[in-house]
C-alpha cells in the first residue's frame, strides 16, 4: 500500500518541519486561517480577550444546561434545555408551564442563541451565542475558540495596537481607545455592550463582574445576563502558551490601520445613537468589510512581492480594485465590467496558496540559519523586514541564497524520488 503524501513529506523533511509546512496559513503575513467562519460568533470571543487578555478556554455552558437524564447524553444542549433551566431560576417568573417555556425558548432563539447549521426549532443542538451583551463572553460558544480561525485574536491585536509579541493587560494610565483588561467604559468596543455591569477590581476574577438588577436593559440583554448568571463564571483561559494572544499584524499595514480607525470612529459615532440591534448588525458588516479589504490588500501586496522580492511601503499599498455592479444586472456593460474585474482578482488570489508555501519554506530555512539568527530581524508585531529578507533569498541577492537554493534542491530531489517510487503513475 503506497505511503500517504504527508508521510512522504515527513520522511523527507522530518515530522516537525512537515507539520510547519503542511498548513495553508502563514501568520507573519496574515495572522488568521483563510477559511470560512461565522462573523456573528466572533465578537463574544473578542469581548473575552479584551476583558482578560487571554484566549478563551472551554466554558461551562454544556455542563450547566445539559439534561443529565437525556438520551442525547451530556454533550449537547438544546433551546428547550436552556429554557427549562432558566425557568427554574429566580430571574424569571411565569414561564413554568410548557407554553411559557416554549415562549422563553423562542425568545432565546431569536435574540441570544443559534442552532447548529442555523436549523430552526427548540430541539436542535445550540452551537453559537450572539453578542447581545458583554456577558455573552461567559457562554463559551463555539466550544473551541480555534474554530473562529484566529479572527478574534487578530481583531484584538489590531485594535489594542500594542508593541511586543503578545497582547498584554494595559495599565489604568495607558491612553488607548481599546485597552485590554481595563474598565468597560474605557474601551470603546466594550462600552456599548456592558450595560448594567460593574467591573471587578480584580482583573483576573472570572466571577467578579456583577449585574445591577436595578439597571434598565432590553429584553435580549436581560436574557443574556440570565444565561450568564446561570453559568456563574467566565470560561477559564487556555493553559500554557495557547492562552496568549498573538500580537502579530497583517503585512497590509495601511488596510489594518484604516480598519482600526474605522471601527473606532463608527463605534464612537453610532453606539449611543441608533438602536443597539441595528448597531450590532452594522458593526459586524464594518468588520466584514475591513477584513475583506485586508485580505484583498494582502493578495495585491504578495503579488508585488513575487515580482520584486520587496513589500511595498504602507503609503504605496492599495486594496484590490474590484468593480461591483450595483445595477442588479440590468446593464450588460456594467455586468461585464464587474465580471471581468472579479476574474482578474480571482486569478491573482488563486496564486496565494503557492506564494504562502514559498514563504513557509523560506521562513523555515532562514530561521534555522545561524547567520540570519544573529541579525535579530523583527518579525512581530510587523514582519515586513523579515518578508523582505525572504525576498532577497528568493531572488538570490542575499549572501546565503545560493546555500539555501542547494538545500531546497536536494530535499526536493529526495521527495521527487520518493513520489516516483510510491506513485509511479502520477509521477
Amino acid at each position: 500500500m503506497p505511503t500517504d503524501a504527508k508521510q512522504l513529506v515527513e520522511n523527507t523533511f522530518g515530522r516537525h518541519s512537515a507539520d510547519e509546512l503542511w498548513t495553508g496559513n502563514y501568520e507573519k503575513v496574515l495572522p488568521l486561517s483563510i477559511q470560512d467562519f461565522d462573523i456573528g460568533a466572533v465578537l463574544p470571543a473578542v469581548f473575552y480577550m479584551f476583558r482578560y487578555g487571554k484566549r478563551r478556554g472551554r466554558g461551562k455552558f454544556v455542563e450547566t444546561f445539559a439534561q443529565s437524564g437525556s438520551a442525547r447524553g451530556r454533550s449537547k444542549v438544546t433551546i428547550d434545555d436552556v429554557a427549562a433551566k432558566l425557568a427554574e431560576g429566580q430571574g424569571f417568573a411565569g414561564f413554568e408551564t410548557p407554553t411559557g417555556r416554549a415562549i422563553l425558548g423562542d425568545l432565546l432563539l431569536t435574540f441570544c442563541l443559534e442552532n447548529k447549521n442555523r436549523l430552526p426549532g427548540r430541539d436542535q443542538q445550540v452551537q453559537k451565542v450572539a453578542p447581545t451583551h458583554f456577558l455573552a463572553s461567559w457562554v463559551g460558544l463555539p466550544k473551541e475558540v480555534g474554530h473562529l480561525r484566529y479572527v478574534p485574536e487578530m481583531l484584538v491585536a489590531l485594535l489594542a495596537n500594542q508593541d511586543g509579541e503578545e497582547v498584554k493587560i494595559n495599565s489604568e494610565n495607558d491612553k488607548a481607545w481599546f485597552p485590554v483588561g481595563c474598565r468597560f467604559e474605557d474601551n470603546e468596543l466594550l462600552r456599548p455592550f456592558s450595560h448594567g455591569i460593574e467591573f471587578s477590581r480584580i482583573k483576573s476574577d472570572r466571577k467578579g463582574d456583577r449585574f445591577h438588577e436595578e439597571d434598565t436593559v432590553s429584553i435580549d440583554e436581560l436574557l443574556m445576563v440570565r444565561i450568564a448568571q446561570a453559568i456563574g463564571e467566565a470560561p477559564a483561559e487556555q493553559s500554557g502558551k495557547n492562552g496568549s494572544i498573538s500580537n502579530q499584524r497583517p503585512i497590509a499595514g495601511l488596510a489594518a490601520r484604516n480598519f482600526s480607525e474605522d471601527i473606532r470612529l463608527f463605534v464612537r459615532a453610532y453606539a449611543d445613537v441608533i438602536p443597539r440591534q441595528a448597531f450590532l448588525e452594522l458593526l459586524e458588516s464594518c468588520i466584514a468589510v475591513g477584513l475583506t479589504t485586508i485580505f484583498t490588500s494582502t493578495v495585491e501586496i504578495l503579488t508585488s512581492w513575487t515580482e520584486t522580492g520587496e513589500l511595498p511601503s504602507a503609503s504605496k499599498q492599495r486594496p484590490a480594485a474590484i468593480f461591483v455592479d450595483c445595477s442588479n444586472g440590468t446593464s450588460s456593460e456594467l455586468r461585464a465590467a464587474a465580471e471581468q474585474s472579479m476574474e482578474d482578482f480571482t486569478r491573482r488570489a488563486e496564486r496565494l496558496p503557492v506564494i504562502l508555501m514559498v514563504l513557509r519554506i523560506l521562513d523555515q530555512l532562514a530561521r534555522r540559519d545561524p547567520h540570519i539568527r544573529k541579525q535579530n530581524v523583527l518579525t512581530s508585531p510587523d514582519a515586513t523586514e523579515w518578508i523582505n529578507l525572504l525576498g532577497q533569498i528568493l531572488f538570490g541577492t542575499h549572501p546565503q541564497a545560493s546555500q539555501f537554493q542547494r538545500d531546497v534542491e536536494r530535499q526536493c530531489g529526495t521527495l521527487a524520488e520518493a513520489l516516483e517510487e510510491e506513485y509511479p503513475e502520477e509521477a
